[in-house]
């Protein structure tokens, strides 16, 4: 496996700090008139994906910031899959989380986290 992540063609470092593929099902809950409980599948395996770095340098932090939008063409590694897919995915972009790891000596290292959904 040669990259976990590839957004809008920018290929994202591989990470040890967290890179989790996950799906779910959107479903619509209800009760009838009659009282009883409805669940409807709007959709089936919609893919999420959460990823964290730490100790990413600021210039680093700004370029990959640059490249997340609000719709997003994504190829990733599914690990339950065992293959690379690529997806259209969305991102909220002002739930883009970064922390400050370390500011020394000029050297600023930050922390990095994020996730997408596919449309």
């Amino acid at each position: 496996m040669e990259n976990l992540l590839k957004i809008n063609d920018v290929i994202f470092p591989n990470t040890d700090m967290g890179y989790d593929v996950s799906y779910y099902d959107e479903v619509n809950v209800y009760k009838s008139e009659s009282g009883e409980k409805t669940i409807e599948v709007i959709r089936k395996d919609i893919c999420s994906i959460s990823i964290k770095y730490e100790g990413l340098l600021e210039e680093r932090i700004t370029e990959l910031c640059n490249v997340i939008k609000p719709l997003n063409e994504v190829e990733f590694y599914n690990p339950i899959k065992n293959k690379v897919e690529i997806k259209s995915m969305k991102a909220d972009t002002n739930r883009i989380a970064l922390g400050k790891i370390c500011f020394k000596d000029g050297i600023k290292a930050w922390s990095l986290s994020f996730k997408l959904e596919e449309m």
